[in-house]
Order: structure tokens, then C-alpha cells, then sequence
């Protein structure tokens, strides 16, 4: 007999108590998400679809919704992010999931560094190369101006949006500039890098 689920009643006792969401429904959800284009649903189960790798995997294969589960995650968790997140990523046959991850502005712990560097040194490198959240806002405002393409080997795109969308630079095509909102972030996050 195939099982029936109510989303509307089942996200009501997820909110309740988070852990009694069953694997069952992660894969439903993940399954009945509009790949090119996920909603709501999906956004609720974001923080457990990591303990089901069926349900990861699926998320994995497709970009529209590797990009809105990373999203998803940074947003939800940004500074204090689980590291059984990070591992479970890792640990995945294809690595698309770790460059979503970047590009949305995660920064990798160092446990998980250790853990990439062993099992995609590729994905490693790249993620070396890329600066976290708080020096990339630096390096920019450094810089006050100049164009995407002289950058988005240090600062993702999904970053350089999202600090678009904060407004933290105006972009104008290729062209982008700090803006005095983004001036003064940087100069908090400067201090903050200096004593740390």
C-alpha cells in the first residue's frame, strides 16, 4: 500500500518538533519538487534532506535545485553551519553540491576542508581559491570598483549577487561599485579580521 501524505499537516509537526520528519517524506517532497523551479515545500525540509542520501543525491542531479537547497542552507544557517551537513556534501559520488555551496557564500569548516582535500582535491583547490564572506566584502571595497571579470576568480557570483542585492555594490553590466552601505561593512569586517 502506497503511502499518502499531507505536506500542509506534516510541516505543521515539523515546525512543532523538527526530528520527527520521517525519510519517507524528505523523499516525497524532494521527488514532488519542481526541479526548475522549487517552492516552499522544499525549503521546509531543507536542514534534514541531508540525513537521506536518496533525497541528497536527487538534489544533487539537478542545478535549479542544488542552487535553492544551498541557498536555502547558508541563509538558514550562515555563521553556525552543522557540520554533518558539510560531510554528508562531501561524501556524495558528484560534487556539484560543493560548488553550489561556495558560490551561495558558505564558508567550508576546517574539518571539512580536511575531509574535501582527501576526497576532491579539484573541489578543494577551488575552494581555496575562493574568499570567504567577510574578505570578499574587503577585497571589493580595497578595490571600490572595477569589473566582474577582473574578480569572480576570488568572489563567487552567487556572493557578488547577494552583496548586490544587500546593496553593498551597484553593478552596471560587467562594472560594478562599492557603495557607502558597503564601504562600511567592510570596514567592520576589517577590524573584526585584524584581532582575530
Amino acid at each position: 500500500m502506497k503511502q499518502k501524505f499531507s505536506i500542509k499537516r506534516v510541516l505543521k509537526s515539523f515546525f512543532r518538533s523538527p526530528r520527527k520528519i520521517s525519510e519517507a517524506f524528505i523523499i516525497y517532497v524532494v521527488e514532488h519538487t519542481d526541479k526548475a523551479n522549487p517552492g516552499n515545500s522544499l525549503c521546509a525540509v531543507v536542514p534534514e534532506i541531508h540525513r537521506v542520501k536518496k533525497a541528497l543525491e536527487m538534489v544533487n542531479h539537478y542545478g535549479h535545485l542544488s542552487e535553492a537547497y544551498c541557498k536555502a542552507l547558508v541563509k538558514r544557517f550562515e555563521d553556525d553551519f552543522p557540520l554533518d551537513i558539510e560531510l554528508s556534501i562531501i561524501n556524495l559520488k558528484e560534487p556539484h553540491l560543493i560548488y553550489y555551496l561556495t558560490n551561495a557564500g558558505h564558508t567550508w569548516s576546517p574539518e571539512a576542508k580536511g575531509l574535501m582535500r582527501l576526497k576532491d582535491p579539484v573541489a578543494y583547490e577551488h575552494n581555496a581559491m575562493v574568499l570567504p564572506p567577510k574578505e570578499a566584502l574587503v577585497h571589493l571595497a580595497n578595490l571600490e570598483s572595477g569589473s566582474w571579470y577582473d574578480v569572480h576568480d576570488k568572489i563567487t557570483q552567487g556572493l557578488f549577487w547577494l552583496y548586490r542585492d544587500k546593496g553593498y555594490i551597484i553593478q552596471k553590466g560587467s562594472l560594478w561599485h562599492i557603495t557607502d552601505k558597503g564601504r562600511k561593512l567592510a570596514d567592520r569586517y576589517r577590524s573584526q579580521l585584524q584581532q582575530g
